[in-house]
């Protein structure tokens, strides 16, 4: 590098230290009008002593020019070694050179003549030594720059690393042909490479992207190296070489060469959207049948109706014919009607209509119960093992049995007629931060397995939705009500299956807070005679009602108005009339007065029983209790439902 461009990196003034001589005067004049590009300032010493002092304070001398009155050659020693500085230039000016004099050669220092002080000379040398210390300063300021750059680079590269690792995406730095330069731990942690040496390795070797919507395959890295332009997807499978698999959402960002325009690397962020993705189809399900539930409410009540009536009068037939040739007709109807009513009650569910009618009980006693009648006579072998000290669960007897048989059902058509199903009962604890939505505490789980053929991939994310059949013909809501009956009793169901290998669902229900027995109920004999009073708004259906009281020995009056108004109330008042049963049709009522109804009824008769009757499985407790109500009465219902209920209310 040049003296000049020296000299302009070089900002500072320059201290020359000149010793007292005869030539003093003229050096000084000389340094201060050499033309330079930069400022010097003379420093004046007599002595060895003011010199180091000189040296000392000032720290960055360049040049020391000095005579031979000085002891310079122990100066120039005492300088090097004391002083520590090796950067300085000495010019010695003598009177002449002698051979003693050219055996004391320093790298640092030039020895010139008097003579050599008029014209160029002195300036050539004067400026050999500016340039040398120049140099050696500027290099060593490079050198302290370097180090300061890569501290700091290697503290935004610190900071770089904690912030991409404290990212919950993955970040992975691809090179221009897609081979990994680096990612972060949440990347390295979803796609199994912890103990992989994966640096220089293609990034399409452990990953596979699949287009979550249209199921086709996605090559984002290909297609972003093709077009330099960014690739994103909202919503894509990822899987990895270690059989894991998430729905992400990404972005690849190519980082071009602003000169060559050519890709230096590309940036792969993605983030996994699996909860979000299952939180959200949850919330699309639910709002579905929530509006399939508004519109099925209408024709499920008439329909209800028409099947009371018919379920009704079957089993008076049943209980008041005794040909056999007529019998085996009443029951195929019979059949056909109850048949009827579990489809009404397939759909209620499934459209959410209800909360399920739950009551303490031991789940395995269900399982061995439902297994029991589907597997008999058949060849394949049903395994269930259960803990001693499983939690009771409060659940719907008729709706869990529902669940467990349409999972076994589906495990029974999955094997072959040999084949094998495991049902394992135990205790399982939920946490409360858990990916299920449910609240977390004490659970029972229930687990069915099979060896069957199992369930294609892209079908088990759709298996819950209405209508989805794996069977081709046979399309229904299946496992769809098995979904929201779960849900309906505050649990939660999964399901994996590998194919030829075999299927899992399991079946998680909340564990009752008190864990006492259930009491066996005991059903007693509804007391004669006894007088019951209804309030049923169809009149379709009041005939039927009356042939089944007359049957069962109760006297019932009817109220058949769609309200009760303030003078039919003050009527009923008046009469005094007492009632062991009051039945309550909630369709289209007048709360207040029928309220005001019961309060009269039991003040005439404290022991009156309240039962609701309704189609609406929404028709919960505490609307229930509004009413003082002791049970409810679901419609489609026949004789021995009303006995059930009327038994079930005697204290």
């Amino acid at each position: 590098m040049d003296l000049e461009t020296l000299m302009y990196g070089y900002k500072k003034e320059v201290p020359v230290i000149l010793t007292s001589s005869k030539y003093s005067d003229k050096v000084k004049s000389m340094v201060l009008n050499s033309g330079l590009p930069i400022s010097f300032r003379i420093l004046n010493c007599s002595t060895e002593k003011e010199v180091i002092n000189c040296i000392n304070k000032e720290k960055e001398i360049p040049i020391v020019i000095m005579n031979q009155n000085l002891n310079y050659l122990n100066l120039i020693k005492e300088i090097q070694e004391v002083c520590k500085n090796d950067k300085i230039q000495f010019i010695v000016i003598l009177e002449k050179i002698d051979e003693n004099t050219k055996n004391y050669c320093f790298d640092n220092t030039i020895f010139i003549t008097e003579e050599m002080l008029n014209g160029k000379i002195f300036y050539n040398f004067f400026k050999v030594s500016l340039s040398n210390f120049l140099s050696r300063v500027l290099n060593d300021v490079n050198i302290r720059k370097i180090k300061r750059m890569k501290n700091t680079i290697n503290k935004e590269r610190y900071y770089l690393s904690y912030l991409m690792n404290s990212l919950r995406e993955g970040i992975i730095i691809l090179d221009s042909l897609g081979r990994i330069i680096s990612l972060n731990k949440i990347a390295e942690h979803m796609l199994d490479l912890e103990d992989i040496e994966y640096i220089n390795t293609p990034i399409d070797k452990y990953i596979e992207l699949t287009n979550e919507r249209t199921k086709e395959k996605e090559k984002p890295v290909s297609k972003c190296i093709e077009t330099k332009k960014a690739i994103r997807s909202n919503l894509s499978i990822l899987e990895t070489k270690g059989e894991r698999s998430y729905i992400v959402s990404y972005e690849l960002t190519p980082v071009l060469d602003s000169a060559t325009d050519e890709i230096m690397e590309i940036i792969f962020i993605f983030e996994d959207i699996t909860l979000y993705k299952r939180l959200w189809d949850d919330v699309s399900r639910k709002k579905n049948l929530e509006t399939l539930g508004l519109i099925a409410e209408g024709f499920v009540h008439d329909l209800n109706n028409q099947l009371t009536t018919m379920l009704a009068n079957i089993h008076l037939l049943k209980e008041t014919t005794s040909d056999e040739s007529i019998l085996e007709y009443i029951i195929d109807i019979e059949n056909a009607c109850m048949k009827s009513k579990s489809i009404v009650t397939d759909f209620i569910a499934f459209s959410k209509g209800g909360i399920p009618l739950k009551r303490k009980g031991n789940i395995k006693e269900l399982i061995e119960e439902v297994v029991h009648l589907m597997f008999r006579g058949t060849n394949i072998r049903i395994d269930i093992s259960a803990e001693t000290q499983l939690g009771y669960v409060e659940f719907d007897h008729s709706l869990m049995a529902q669940v467990i048989k349409n999972v076994l059902l589906n495990a029974k058509e999955a094997v072959s007629h040999n084949g094998t199903i495991i049902v394992k009962i135990g205790n399982q604890n939920i946490p409360e931060n858990n990916p299920y939505n449910v609240k977390g505490g004490k659970y029972v789980k229930i687990s069915i397995e099979d060896d069957g053929i199992g369930i294609p991939q892209p079908m088990l994310d759709k298996i819950f939705d209405p209508n989805f059949s794996t069977k081709g013909k046979d399309r229904g809501l299946g496992l769809s009500i098995v979904k929201s009956i779960v849900e309906n009793h505050n649990g939660f169901i999964k399901v994996s299956s590998r194919e030829n290998v075999g299927t899992i669902f399991t079946i998680y229900l909340p564990v009752c807070e008190e864990k006492k027995e259930l009491k066996e109920k005991v059903k007693k004999e509804v007391k004669k005679y006894s007088k019951l009073l209804i309030i049923i708004k169809d009149s379709t259906i009041i005939r039927t009602l009356e042939r089944v009281f007359k049957f069962l020995q109760l006297t019932a009056d009817f109220i058949t108005k769609n309200r009760l108004t303030h003078e039919d109330l003050e009527k009923f008042i008046a009469s005094k009339a007492v009632y062991d049963y009051l039945i309550i049709d909630t369709s289209g009522i007048d709360e207040r007065n029928i309220r005001r109804l019961i309060e009269h009824l039991k003040q005439i008769n404290p022991a009156l029983k309240v039962i609701i009757m309704t189609h609406n499985h929404r028709f919960d407790t505490e609307r229930a209790n509004k009413f003082m109500a002791n049970a409810i009465l679901y419609k489609p219902f026949g004789i021995e439902e009303i006995s059930d209920v009327l038994a079930s209310v005697i204290d």
